[in-house]
């Protein structure tokens, strides 16, 4: 099934925090935005805040403050909290530093949230937190580191350098759908109807076993890393398997190496469009992916069919209307598109594909650019026409075979 990407509005104007779900259908959520600078403050501060007649505080750095907006904090584990102007009491300097939660701490501080037993794994960038397998367990961070080495070298080859992650990511990994959707329905309605998501607010990602192959090991065996996996990748839904935890993980490292920016003005084809391009599974391969700008099967076998009745106007929709990837009569036809531009961009105009990154990620929080602003800008990084950008796209994707 498609990816989809709806918005979750928390507290504020600034909380237009992104849950970045598969969905086997869809549904119309707000406007979305994404990303987190690194160019912000390190001092900590106290904000006080009514929360329905009961005052709290929020203690981390203080990302944003905008007149009409209000408040974005970010903690010691990555969390993003917003606060509404007409909930903010005070605000007090600490005078000390952030110091961000070592891999172990995080661990530990994410297992609560988990069913009673888990335990969690934790690799050079990544904490997995699990009551699956450990073999299981193992094989969904070792996706993750091979994506992210591969993330950043991609990246550094044409001359888009990402930083480190400020904060241990993190996966929660569950074992049945139900304990999936017990954890994720409080964090926003419809988690019945998805397979997993990576929630901007909290920086996390969440998932099952969508293998089933859990269900058939005699309890207490031990299973290694490497016959699960073969396990795994010899099943008729390997490739879309491996294609959703691998687009999730992309999105968070997107969002955490300073590819995008939370609260940037960032279209939503563009997000999905990177992490379709990473996605492409590759079931020859060790552990079912490996190799970047592979032929998205799933998306192509879509774009091929939605090319001849495609609307003269499809580009421009594209580029302006977020909710075509929302909708459910238009989103695999646009997510197919979305991968097939990106495809296309990064294949053929990489440097202006990086100049398109760049100047959207130094947007203001908050913003949210019109259909004019897009298309303007769109337009200054490959040209101003956009009939010919269209053909050559078009001639791009006739010569994928």
């Amino acid at each position: 099934m498609p990816p989809f990407l709806i918005s979750l509005r928390l507290a504020s104007s600034f909380s237009l925090l992104l849950v970045c779900a598969w969905f086997p259908i869809a549904f119309g959520q707000e406007e979305s935005a994404e990303g987190l600078s690194q160019d912000i403050p390190t001092e900590l501060v106290r904000i006080f805040f009514d929360d329905d007649g009961t005052e709290k505080s929020a203690v981390g750095e203080l990302v944003a403050q905008r007149a009409g907006f209000g408040y974005l904090v970010l903690d010691e584990c990555g969390v993003l909290t917003a606060i509404e102007p007409i909930d903010f009491i005070k605000m007090e300097s600490t005078q000390q530093k952030l110091a961000p939660v070592t891999s172990k701490e995080m661990g530990e501080r994410i297992l609560p949230r988990m069913p009673p037993g888990s335990k969690f794994v934790t690799s050079e960038h990544f904490v997995v937190c699990y009551n699956t397998s450990e073999a299981y367990a193992r094989w969904n961070i070792d996706l993750f580191e091979r994506l992210y080495k591969g993330f950043h070298r991609y990246w550094k080859s044409k001359g888009f350098e990402l930083h480190k992650p400020r904060f241990p990511l993190v996966a929660m990994v569950f074992e049945t759908k139900a304990d999936y959707v017990r954890y994720a329905s409080q964090e926003f309605k419809g988690s019945e109807n998805t397979f997993g998501y990576y929630h901007q607010g909290t920086n996390r990602l969440a998932s099952y076993d969508l293998t089933g192959i859990e269900g058939i090991i005699p309890p207490g065996m031990k299973v290694t890393k490497d016959l699960l996996v073969n396990q795994i990748l010899s099943r008729p839904e390997a490739e879309r398997t491996v294609a959703t935890i691998v687009h999730e993980a992309c999105h968070q490292i997107a969002f955490n190496s300073g590819l995008q920016k939370r609260l940037g003005s960032n279209p939503l084809w563009l997000s999905e469009g990177i992490a379709t391009y990473f996605e492409s599974p590759d079931l020859s391969s060790k552990g079912g992916w490996g190799g970047i700008g592979k032929i998205n099967q799933h998306n192509y076998k879509n774009l091929g069919s939605y090319i001849p009745i495609r609307a003269a106007d499809s580009l421009t929709l594209l580029l302006t209307d977020d909710n075509r990837l929302r909708n459910g009569d238009t989103m695999t036809n646009s997510y197919a598109e979305a991968w097939g531009l990106t495809h296309f961009l990064l294949q053929t105009k990489s440097k202006d594909m990086v100049k398109y990154l760049q100047l959207i990620r130094e947007t203001d929080y908050g913003v949210q650019a019109s259909a004019k602003d897009r298309l303007e800008l769109f337009r200054s990084c490959f040209g101003d026409d956009l009939a010919k950008i269209d053909r050559d796209f078009v001639r791009h994707l006739q010569r994928l075979r």
